[in-house]
């Protein structure tokens, strides 16, 4: 069925929102219906918004425009049940905040490469803090240990411009400068609790993409590659998706259609695939059990039973909102959804 959103509009930026993350249900806490989001733009400042009152408040002061967010909800026994939020900032700094307390708990800045955006933010066996960072240039995936301030391990999931083969042609002028090959686009999400890695690199016209999947080698400490599809798609892929705690993934492409993929007995297989109503999908997200995939297309929001892939319901921007596709989609919460949150183009007025 197809449904018009009535939506709430919440308005605080003065320019794009340029990132979005939800928060943690505090189904045990003071404010068991609460649910939060967090955005972040070019004003230095982090929202914190409490729905559906639509109540927000304020981290001002952050060191350059919020480009990514990525939230943590983990368990430290000195600390107790704490929320915390690993913003990537502009200047290539990254700040770790306590959204319980609303305190910044440190800053890295100075990191050697510049990163595109946070992955991830966990806790690992030894109960410090990690970040992990996609630098899409260089085609690297870096690991960096908060609390120690080093950089754990750095793994190249692409073949990039650093390491691309690349042919001289002489003219009448003598050698040219030499053509660069490798990709273009890196992207890359963790699935089954960062047990395994999903990692795509495609030229800018979407040809010669390889979409690889990897595995965490325990007596190595090293993800190794399972299984390498190349062109998954016919055309372009643009979303790339892992889901937190299973073994699946799905992808996205400007042919229209939309994968998912599962790993049966060992190995990594498309387990159906299917047709967006319209155009193609955007962005996408899980929810927490990964029954439901979420997905924009267009000025719309599809929910699709990830068994089956049956279109089960749409959600339609009201013409007046001018929406002409979604860059971002969240669920809040993820567990038991009961919002679908979005950063929509709109026709002359950028991200809202």
């Amino acid at each position: 069925r197809t449904e018009e959103i009535q939506p709430s509009t919440f308005h605080w930026h003065s320019s794009a929102v340029l990132s979005l993350e939800w928060g943690a249900l505090d189904e045990t806490g003071l404010a068991p219906d609460v649910h939060h989001l967090y955005s972040g733009g070019s004003e230095c400042t982090l929202l914190i918004w409490e729905l559906p009152e639509g109540k927000r408040s304020y981290l001002p002061r952050f060191p350059a425009p919020l480009l990514s967010l990525k939230g943590c909800h983990s368990q430290r026994e000195e600390i107790g049940m704490e929320s915390f939020l690993a913003v990537g900032c502009a200047d290539n700094s990254i700040v770790v905040v306590n959204v319980a307390t609303k305190s910044k708990v440190c800053t890295v800045a100075g990191l050697q490469v510049p990163y595109d955006r946070v992955v991830s933010l966990g806790v690992n066996k030894q109960g410090r803090a990690e970040v992990s960072l996609l630098m899409s240039s260089r085609g690297a995936l870096q690991r960096y240990d908060l609390d120690q301030d080093c950089q754990v391990s750095k793994l190249s999931v692409s073949y990039n411009q650093d390491h691309a083969p690349y042919a001289r042609s002489t003219g009448k002028r003598g050698p040219t400068k030499p053509k660069l090959g490798g990709a273009s686009t890196t992207m890359v999400s963790y699935c089954c609790d960062e047990k395994h890695l999903c990692t795509l690199e495609q030229n800018a016209d979407g040809l010669g993409a390889w979409l690889k999947f990897w595995r965490f080698n325990p007596s190595t400490q090293r993800y190794e590659v399972e299984r390498t599809v190349l062109n998954p798609h016919e055309g372009k892929v643009v979303c790339l998706l892992g889901h937190g705690t299973r073994a699946l993934a799905a992808t996205t492409s400007t042919d229209g259609k939309f994968k998912l993929w599962a790993r049966v007995d060992g190995d990594w297989v498309c387990s159906c695939q299917a047709r967006s109503p319209s155009s193609y999908l955007k962005a996408c997200t899980f929810s927490g059990s990964g029954d439901v995939l979420a997905a924009s297309f267009g000025d719309s929001l599809g929910f699709w039973d990830t068994g089956s892939l049956d279109l089960m319901a749409v959600l339609r921007c009201p013409p007046s909102l001018s929406a002409t596709s979604f860059t971002e989609v969240c669920l809040v919460s993820k567990d038991k959804p009961a919002f679908a949150c979005g950063v929509w183009a709109s026709a002359g007025k950028g991200n809202c």
